[in-house]
């Protein structure tokens, strides 16, 4: 959702909405990457939000998984940028994967109530 999308990005989901309409209108297949971070966005609420938002695009070829890891945390420092995330555990891949099956059981009963 908006509020979501902003408290995660600092950006506005506006631009994202206009690519999913330019995919959904140029028939583009696409594959969605997804990081799961601890805390944020590793609950029932989330994958739910996800499964709904996800329904809006016509051609997902593949949905990916990513756990959170701190290997680009370095960069930040280097580059003098705040590391928001600094504090947040990395996600365990395991987790991670078993979020990944329960998302997609939801994806798939969504898809065939279409």
């Amino acid at each position: 959702n908006k509020d979501g999308y902003f408290s995660i990005t600092s950006y506005n989901i506006d631009e994202v909405e206009k690519f999913i309409k330019c995919l959904n209108d140029s028939n583009t297949s696409v594959w969605i990457r997804q990081v799961i971070i601890p805390s944020i966005n590793d609950n029932d609420v989330y994958l739910d939000s996800l499964v709904d938002y996800l329904s809006k695009i016509k051609n997902i070829e593949k949905i990916e998984f990513l756990p959170f890891h701190h290997l680009g945390f370095s960069k930040y420092e280097k580059m003098g940028i705040k590391n928001y995330y600094k504090d947040i555990d990395e996600m365990n891949r395991d987790t991670c994967d078993e979020l990944y099956i329960k998302f997609m059981k939801k994806y798939e009963k969504n898809l065939t109530n279409r």
